[in-house]
């Protein structure tokens, strides 16, 4: 079977056209969840790691040194699983909106979302796997980068290499960026494998370690053409970012003028560059997150498909060629935003009754670092002249 890139594409594209504004919602109330969900797990296993040190107080090497051992490996398991189940269930109700635009049913982000949620056992079970295989592909890698960095940087401090740059840091950065490299590829590849493990779990209700091996079965035939796609997907998304960043560059230099001294145009065109910038690159994130997921359904109806939605949602010829701004769950939506409105004015009463007094202290980082050898005596002793708090 041959695979073309332009067909996959254009159909992909027709699915947006037809479902937009279920896949942007769908997008946005998962990423908002994503949030809510993670932010306490990260903050408990953030306390866990603080509690874990004598001084509550880290460094670079402590967080390394924190990882590497079982309570640090059991924190990346559990977040790298959270993490990507809810990935997975987010592309996985943008995937079931496609799988409706494929069979020309119309399915709604709050049918979306039921469906997605109802199988979250399954998307983590997945997830799991997905994490575990991923880590001992990084694993030896991760292990020769350390050697390398053992046996030819642990002289002296990171900041001497970077400054004067020996032979031996070139050697070792050489090393590592080919470590990475190959680490680079055999995670894109095995990724391009796994790519309708998803949808299997969905549309054929395969379980995890099943759906992954069937992925890989499914995409053998054509695994290199899939990992060029992924590649090509990955450099198109760099590169229409830097499109994006250039571009508001461009606007932002003539919004914000050079040499002013009015403070008031100051302020209006940095504000506006900073609304342009954040919207621009927002959209750019919510676009390519909703397509890729188009592709992907597109992909597994051609290679394993065709697959069913079970419980089935709507019915065939109902979506139309237009888009529909039928937005159900009002109900839901209108409770989230006045939930989000009492925490802003919550916020807001919090912020009012706080003491504001400016208690800042000046840290002379690695000592007066500016006009003398960082970290010498001379810079602790010009830090001092400064007048810095800390050094």
């Amino acid at each position: 079977m041959r695979l073309s890139a332009r067909s996959t594409l254009a159909q992909s594209l027709g699915d947006l056209r037809r479902t937009w504004p279920q896949l942007v919602l769908m997008d946005l109330l998962v990423r908002v969840l994503a949030v809510v969900v993670l932010t306490p797990i990260v903050g408990l296993l953030l306390k866990l790691f603080l509690a874990s040190t004598e001084t509550g107080v880290v460094t670079d090497g402590a967080i390394v040194g924190f990882l590497f051992r079982p309570a640090g490996i059991a924190a990346l398991l559990i977040v790298g699983a959270v993490s990507l189940g809810l990935l997975f269930a987010e592309t996985g109700g943008l995937m079931v909106i496609g799988f409706g635009s494929v069979e020309d049913r119309r399915v709604t982000w709050l049918d979306a979302l039921k469906y997605a949620f109802g199988r979250v056992a399954q998307l983590v079970h997945l997830a799991g796997f997905a994490v575990v295989r991923l880590l001992l592909i990084v694993l030896p890698f991760l292990v020769a980068v350390g050697a390398v960095y053992w046996f030819l940087l642990r002289t002296y401090d990171i900041n001497y290499y970077l400054v004067h740059k020996p032979p031996e840091f070139k050697v070792a950065l050489v090393a590592a960026v080919l470590l990475l490299t190959a680490m680079a590829i055999l995670i894109v590849r095995k990724i391009a494998g796994w790519l309708l493990a998803l949808p299997m779990v969905l549309f054929d209700g395969t379980r995890g370690k099943k759906a992954l091996r069937a992925s890989d079965e499914a995409t053998a035939t054509h695994r290199r053409q899939l990992f060029l796609w992924l590649c090509g997907w990955i450099v198109a998304v760099v590169l229409l970012s830097a499109l994006v960043t250039f571009l508001v560059g461009l606007v932002g230099d003539v919004l914000i003028p050079r040499g002013s001294s009015n403070v008031t145009l100051l302020l209006v065109g940095l504000s506006a560059v900073i609304v342009l910038s954040g919207t621009a690159n927002f959209a750019v994130a919510v676009f390519t997150t909703v397509l890729f997921p188009l592709l992907v359904v597109r992909l597994y109806r051609t290679l394993a498909g065709p697959g069913e939605l079970t419980p089935a949602i709507a019915e065939r010829g109902s979506l139309g060629e237009k888009p529909s701004w039928h937005i159900p769950g009002k109900g839901v939506l209108l409770g989230a935003a006045a939930m989000l409105a009492l925490i802003v004015v919550g916020a807001n009463l919090v912020m009012d009754n706080r003491d504001w007094e400016d208690h800042a202290q000046i840290i002379a980082h690695r000592g007066g670092a500016a006009v003398a050898p960082e970290n010498s005596l001379a810079a602790f002793q010009r830090g001092i002249a400064d007048g810095a708090d800390w050094l």
